[in-house]
């Protein structure tokens, strides 16, 4: 898994549109051995270990994480004490390692295979918290997950999003979606967080990883 997703790093750092070509890789992982999902990604860690560190963020309250892959930040929120995890992800096969993972910590944490633009899927109103680890790499991804958040987080409710700050885009995707959530009664919560996670992947042993609490306005 490692070789593979260090190919398609430097195959996209040669591209024109780095972004493009990571999700053309994304989108033929999906449906072949190893899989793009089965890698353990920097936000998911810097995310994990902000519950970890501020369990009072979750605690208590109907946690959903979206495209959770293998589910870091779900677990870390179950072990926080939320009052229910939601991993939900595209790739069936994700969410069975996370349920795994789950059974071995004796975590009570459920999964669903969903789409992000398919609204009717997902349960108005139904996450006082929303954790969004690592999922802002598309081109299309923040104006994609905009209108999902709006539909899931009812007031008073918050969103937790965990990002690359080492990524060609910089923080072009991560501000976009803080407009989008402004327009929709967001605000953001104290200043964005910078934190440094170390993890030996093809990709580089050292990511700089942005942390953003977005509220809902209770009015």
């Amino acid at each position: 898994m490692e070789d593979y997703i260090g190919q398609a790093h430097q195959v996209a750092l040669a591209a024109d549109d780095y972004d493009a070509a990571m999700l053309a890789h994304c989108e033929q992982a999906i449906t072949q051995d190893p899989a793009y999902w089965a890698q353990l990604w920097p936000s998911a860690v810097a995310l994990a270990r902000l519950l970890q560190e501020r369990p009072e963020l979750v605690a208590g309250r109907r946690v959903v994480e979206i495209g959770s892959g293998l589910g870091l930040a779900s677990l870390a929120a179950a072990t926080a004490g939320a009052a229910s995890v939601l991993a939900t992800d595209r790739e069936p096969r994700a969410l069975a390692f996370a349920s795994q993972s789950a059974r071995d910590g004796a975590l009570e944490l459920a999964t669903a295979a969903r789409d992000w633009s398919a609204l009717d899927e997902w349960e108005p109103g139904s996450a006082d918290a929303v954790l969004c680890a690592d999922v802002l790499y598309g081109t299309e991804a923040a104006a994609q997950l905009a209108p999902l958040l709006d539909h899931l987080v009812p007031a008073g409710g918050s969103v937790l999003v965990a990002d690359n700050a080492d990524r060609p885009y910089g923080d072009e995707h991560r501000e976009e979606l803080r407009v989008l959530l402004g327009e929709r009664g967001f605000v953001q919560r104290g200043a964005e967080e910078h934190v440094t996670i170390e993890l030996k992947t093809q990709q580089g042993e050292r990511f700089a990883i942005r942390l953003v609490i977005m509220d809902r306005d209770e009015a």
